[in-house]
This record gives C-alpha cells, structure tokens and sequence, in this order.
C-alpha cells in the first residue's frame, strides 16, 4: 500500500563519495518512519550516482533517485527546488550530503509541527562537527541559532533584524531545516542566482524570505552535525578571500528584494543599512578559521 509520507527528506549531492552511504545512512537510521526521501543527483560521477541508485533499488517504496536532464550540473539551489517540486510530504527536511542527523531529528520536529501548527520552518541548534576527522568530541562545538537558550517562535519580519546575517547572531544550518513545503513554494523556493562563489549565501538568501514572510520555531537543541571539512563551499570561498565580495553580492540582492515586495519595515531597513555600511566576520567564519588558530597558538 502507498502510504502518504508526512515528510521528504531531500539530499542534494555533487560527488560527496566519502560522505554520502553516512548521510543516508542518519535518514534511514531516524526513530521517526513516516517519511520518504529524494536522492537529487546534481551531475556527479557516475560511481557517486551508483551509490545513491543502489539505495533506491533496495528501498524502493521510500528511497527516490533522481538526476537533471542530461545529468547536468546546476547547482545545489536548483536541485533542492526540482526535488521539493516532487516531494508527496507536507513537510521537507533537508540534509546537505556531508552532514549526518541524530535518530530522533525528525521525530522531534514532528512533535513541534503538532505544538506550534502556524509553524512554516521549525530548526535547531547545530553541531560544528570537527571529531569525525580529530576523534576527539571536545573539538566539537555546538552552536545555537540567534544564541537563544529557549525555545523561541517568531511570527514574519521578527528575526530578520536580529540574525545572521544582518547580525553576527548564528543562523540555522540548512541540515536543520523542517520546512512546510507548500510554504517554500509559495516564497519561491531557493533562489537560482546564488551559483558558483555566490552558493556560499544560497542558505541565507533563501533563509531572508522565510524570516519575512513565515512564522519560525527555534529550538536550542542540538539533532544534526555539520561537518566542518576543508573543500567545502565554505572553505574554499573564505579561505580564497572573497567572502566580503559574496557578502556584499548578498545584500545587493537583498535590498532588491525588499523594493520588488514593498517591504518598508523601518527595523529591517535599518539593519539592512547598518550591514551595507559595515563588515563583520559572523560566528561560523570564527569557529572555522580563528578559533583553530589560537588554539594552535596556545600549545606552542
């Protein structure tokens, strides 16, 4: 019988041979059951694809592959946005292919969907995970969205001013995301634009519409680990010095946005303003990259 997912998870993924069977893996592994799961293959390798088909032809009644026209390489924000348009869930969870969910992810987020039903994105804190490579879990460090200590729900245009990346306060990482999907829907989805060094902002650009537009639950619990690895988007834009470059293509856009949508909330253009004006490294960019450095320095 074809039983009605409540959730899709969807992992987008471009060669991620070593992490992948490990991020799949954290899905199948959830204590939550009611779920399915997409598989979008932006162009990778054919022996990376074959990993992710071997796991639709096991499970084949949950586990969906699926690829763009000509095996094309398009980007992480139009693969998210063509595997959301076939996902049969209410909700879609989203998990980055070298990150790894806790078993009770989901089944704590369906829990909140039940408590805060005006809810269009629920998210927690975040797990900088540095031990899968070190072996040693006091190198992890986990990090709380906006610093709350609490649970906090927001209602449209309230975080805005107050988050990454308007402020230096952490914003949610996209593996913790349970978003409803005809919610993403109707804000857009994940906008297209962001490619290349500019996919380092895709997270945020699409995170501004949710703030705008959606109510959103923050938990400060932690259910996912990011993994923090050289080659990553992150890594390879911060460590080539061009984040500033990004940063400011990000809020072009931004201010765009808020004049196509007649958007004249004066704290929000306010803190739109105060970021033009200024630069400030934000929290990851400071757990990457200094942090490891004084601490090296310490032990010299």
């Amino acid at each position: 019988m074809d039983t009605q997912p409540l959730i899709t998870a969807i992992i987008p993924f471009f060669n991620e041979e070593l992490f992948l069977n490990e991020a799949i893996e954290s899905v199948v592994n959830q204590t939550y059951t009611n779920w399915e799961l997409i598989l979008a293959d932006d162009g990778s390798d054919p022996h990376v694809s074959e990993i992710a088909k071997g796991w639709a032809t096991r499970q084949p009644h949950r586990i969906f592959y699926m690829d763009h026209e000509h095996h094309a390489n398009k980007g992480v924000c139009v693969t998210r946005n063509a595997a959301i348009a076939k996902a049969r869930g209410e909700y879609i969870a989203l998990l980055d292919a070298d990150d790894y969910w806790h078993p009770g992810k989901i089944e704590f987020q369906v829990q909140k969907v039940w408590e805060y039903p005006k809810a269009d994105m629920i998210v927690g804190a975040s797990n900088y995970w540095r031990s899968w490579n070190t072996g040693n879990v006091e190198d992890d460090i986990v990090v709380k969205v906006a610093g709350l200590e609490k649970e906090t729900f927001f209602k449209p245009g309230e975080l805005t001013p107050v988050i990454y990346p308007m402020t230096e306060a952490a914003a949610p990482c996209p593996s913790s995301f349970l978003i409803r999907k005809q919610f993403c829907i109707d804000i857009g989805g994940f906008e297209n634009d962001f490619r290349g060094d500019y996919q380092l902002y895709e997270d945020q650009a699409f995170l501004s519409k949710v703030y705008l537009h959606g109510h959103v639950l923050i938990s400060p619990l932690c259910f996912e680990n990011y993994r923090q690895r050289k080659g990553s988007c992150v890594d390879v834009v911060s460590a080539s010095g061009k984040y500033h470059e990004v940063r400011k293509y990000f809020l072009k856009w931004f201010a765009r946005y808020l004049t196509q949508h007649r958007i004249s909330n004066p704290g929000i253009q306010k803190s739109l303003q105060t970021a033009l004006m200024r630069y400030k490294k934000p929290l990851w960019y400071k757990i990457r990259f200094e942090l490891p450095r004084k601490l090296e320095n310490l032990f010299k």
